[in-house]
């Protein structure tokens, strides 16, 4: 397995990284990667009044995990990713976090949270990633604050609609930038004009969604209803080292809904049942435990309350497609 982790300060800086962990050379703002660990590149891409990018096109013969850590820098930051293999963990301080996996998407976010993902070995990784500052999205979407725009936008970060699928726009204009020739005495102007465009439209369908109101199914949930669920979630992260799942009747009494209202708003708020997604952060932080704290894949079962080690691996590798050893 391949591990990189880093800070979104700079992403000439980031392909550098890229460029010394694969034992290579950045030439011309871009990386080859090596025959010995695959084959493809990764370009820098400087565009306008402090947006960068990169993009990738290229296939790994081992398994990669990638880890952005949290910025002091606030930009936002576009991923456009054409791969369906690929799974990422979006988190931030608050230990909330969402999953997403197996299609296409265009993703908005911001340097203040966490993002991990995972690719398989042999699987091509075609994207564009994009930092921009934020008053150069708060401009294009209208907004005239940016810190409201950031509030507004955090107000929907854990949620399936901030994953837009790539519709059939967006995949003209992404290929079209994927598929320049470097070698183009206009490559630089192309480049520019293709991301422009990208960016352009991917915040026209983001716009109308955040202004339609429509960007979280929870928006019609009383406050009261969304402070009772958000302790039941703390009360769920609280019991990840007991024998036993949360007893849905005994969360019920804490937050005097009955069993099955408690099901169904849980699961309108959250976007998976009770169960789900206890079992889901769980195994997320077996994963942090193993790749982070190093602690030993015995010792992560039971401190998560795994009381058989075989029924962990199996569930580990079958949401992560390796084995906790492996990692």
């Amino acid at each position: 397995m391949i591990y990189f982790e880093y800070t979104p300060d700079s992403y000439l800086n980031l392909l550098q990284a890229y460029a010394r962990k694969f034992n290579t050379e950045l030439v011309h703002n871009s990386i080859i990667i090596p025959e010995a660990n695959g084959k493809g590149d990764l370009h820098y891409v400087q565009t306008f009044d402090g947006a960068e990018a990169i993009i990738s096109d290229y296939v790994l013969n081992e398994i990669l995990l990638i880890r952005r850590l949290p910025s002091n820098k606030t930009n936002y930051i576009i991923v456009f990713n054409s791969n369906d293999k690929m799974r990422i963990n979006i988190s931030n301080d608050d230990n909330k976090s969402y999953a997403h996996e197996n299609s296409p998407f265009a993703f908005l976010g911001t340097s203040l949270t966490e993002y991990a993902a995972m690719v398989p070995a042999e699987t091509y990784i075609r994207n564009i990633i994009i930092s921009l500052p934020s008053h150069w999205v708060a401009g294009l979407l209208s907004i005239d604050n940016e810190n409201a725009l950031l509030n507004r936008y955090l107000e929907f970060t854990f949620t399936h609609k901030q994953f837009l699928p790539l519709d059939e726009n967006l995949k003209l204009l992404f290929t079209e930038v994927l598929d320049l020739e470097k070698k183009d005495p206009l490559f630089q102007i192309k480049m520019n004009a293709g991301i422009t465009n990208l960016i352009s439209q991917f915040l026209m369908t983001l716009g109308q969604i955040i202004n339609e109101q429509r960007v979280i199914d929870s928006a019609t949930l009383p406050q009261d209803d969304i402070e009772r669920l958000q302790k039941v979630e703390r009360l769920i992260i609280q019991s990840l080292d007991s024998d036993d799942a949360p007893d849905i009747d005994q969360l019920a009494k804490e937050v005097a809904m009955s069993a099955s209202t408690l099901q169904r708003k849980f699961k309108k708020l959250y976007n998976q049942g009770i169960y789900e997604y206890y079992q889901n952060y769980r195994l997320e932080e077996a994963r942090r435990m193993l790749l982070v704290k190093q602690v030993p894949v015995q010792e992560v079962a039971y401190t998560l309350g795994f009381k058989d080690p075989g029924h962990f691996s199996r569930s580990y590798k079958k949401k992560f497609g390796f084995t906790p050893s492996q990692t």
